[in-house]
């Protein structure tokens, strides 16, 4: 079946010179050795209880925190998720590993401030010998390489989304049984021979390498990074076109360029192509997908990935969501009705972050009604914060 979119077309900045390097040395072995004591064992999962002796669950002390002037130990099953238990509701030979935890951490902290102490200390004495070797020389300074042309960072205020407006994807991808998809999406759209030779004589001839399924990969990545740089001024629908196809390509390294080039120069029309690109094989391009739909900060994405909210992928979908704030409530709260608890948590998480008109309501009613402690820990949680960021917000109008 033919694919359809409905809704649119490690450097390090060098000191400089030799002296002061002995110095430097004996300062780093004594914070190596003070750290070395800092940093607590890698830590390991282990099973947790309630007080019940009703519920478990396997996850790590990742930390501690205080609410309301009760302590709660957040821990971290092995998905990632953060779920926070109040002290009390824990058995009390977990709640004596707690314990023990926060003094080993109190302990770290104070050997991690002193390292810090000696390093500022040695950094002071060592800043005019490293000014005195470097002399007139600029320091060399490699920094990371962006991995896509930069995206502007928009900040989205919370307002009502009219759902018709909603890009939607008519999809047929075939997924194993973790929902991992296993084929590549395909979208392509017609391009015009006349559009493509009106083109300035550049763009023209890196479109042309781009449509020819005679030229070699490495030739096409290479026109994919020129067009990148030399994307002519004005739109050129044809042009675009090309970029569009290219992001359905067999080569993984042509799909990224394409995707971050639409975001770029065309993200009002080319959303959808780069929306479809979440269900992409590959996990690099699906989650530079999310990261150019999270900076573009479009709304007519939201109800699409919505439905993804029970995926492999599914905090990659919270991540964007949540720069929407509670203008993606409405659709994020069907998914309290899941029957899946590791949705649940993840739901109730969200919507803390969220907010929005009902949402409390229907926290608390979840709460309620579910027989899971850690579901019901994690709601109550997410409506203490959505109460603390009114109460914020309230202030912060007076």
């Amino acid at each position: 079946m033919k694919n359809r979119i409905v809704g649119g077309i490690g450097g390090i900045g060098g000191i400089g010179g030799r002296r002061g390097s002995l110095q430097a040395c004996s300062v780093l072995i004594a914070v190596i050795c003070v750290l070395a004591i800092a940093q607590p064992a890698a830590a390991q999962q282990s099973t947790w209880t309630d007080s019940t002796g009703t519920y478990q669950v396997e996850a790590v002390l990742e930390r501690t925190m205080e609410v309301d002037g009760n302590v709660q130990a957040v821990l971290v099953d092995g998905e990632g998720l953060e779920i926070p238990v109040p002290l009390s509701k824990l058995c009390e030979a977990d709640q004596k590993r707690v314990v023990a935890f926060m003094e080993k951490e109190k302990a770290a902290a104070e050997a991690r401030a002193k390292a810090k102490a000696i390093a500022d200390k040695a950094a002071k004495d060592n800043v005019n010998a490293a000014r005195t070797d470097r002399g007139n020389r600029n320091a060399s300074e490699v920094t990371s390489r962006p991995l896509g042309l930069p995206i502007a960072e928009k900040k989205i205020q919370a307002e009502p989304f009219d759902s018709s407006k909603a890009i939607r994807i008519d999809k047929d991808i075939k997924r194993d049984d973790s929902g991992q998809p296993t084929e590549n999406p395909v979208f392509l759209v017609d391009v015009s021979a006349e559009g493509i030779r009106l083109l300035p004589d550049e763009q023209r001839k890196l479109a042309m390498i781009l449509m020819d399924d005679s030229v070699e990969v490495v030739q096409k990545r290479q026109a994919v990074s020129a067009l990148a740089e030399s994307w002519p001024v004005g739109r050129s629908d044809d042009l675009v076109a090309v970029v569009i196809n290219t992001a359905s390509s067999q080569d993984k390294s042509l799909r990224l360029g394409a995707i971050d080039i639409l975001a770029a120069r065309d993200p009002d029309q080319s959303l959808a192509y780069i929306l479809c690109r979440v269900d992409d094989r590959s996990f690099e391009i699906r989650s530079r997908a999310y990261e150019l739909l999270e900076s573009l900060g479009d709304p007519r994405i939201i109800p699409e990935l919505c439905e993804r909210l029970d995926s492999p992928d599914r905090r990659k979908v919270g991540r964007v969501l949540k720069s929407f704030g509670s203008t993606a409530s409405p659709w994020v709260l069907p998914w309290l009705k899941s029957d899946r608890n590791k949705t649940l948590l993840d739901i109730c998480h969200l919507l803390g972050d969220l907010g929005g008109d009902g949402v409390v309501e229907a926290l608390q009613q979840t709460a309620d009604a579910s027989e899971s402690l850690l579901v019901k820990a994690q709601a109550e949680s997410s409506i203490r914060r959505i109460k603390e960021n009114e109460s914020k917000a309230a202030a912060g109008k007076q």
